[in-house]
């Protein structure tokens, strides 16, 4: 999604098509705020990516997930 316009139209139909059979849709790789705003603008209900955590240990996941309210997502797609 970096720019083209074909790239973007087909992540839209996606999400579309998913939404269309009552599925939530998650993006994976979201690595920039970007791309973030623009699956958020495309109706995606989740995302996970480099923009959120790094990959990390379940130890280190544990206490960032603790630290992070319990979860609660501040700008999640």
């Amino acid at each position: 999604m970096h720019g083209s316009l074909r790239e973007r139209s087909l992540v839209a139909a996606m999400i579309s098509l998913a939404q269309g059979l009552d599925y939530r849709v998650v993006a994976e790789g979201v690595e920039s705020a970007e791309i973030r705003d623009a699956l958020i603008a495309m109706g995606c209900d989740e995302g996970q990516g480099f923009l959120f955590a790094r990959p990390m240990m379940p130890e280190a996941f544990t206490e960032w997930y603790a630290a992070s309210d319990g979860g609660a997502r501040s700008e999640a797609a």
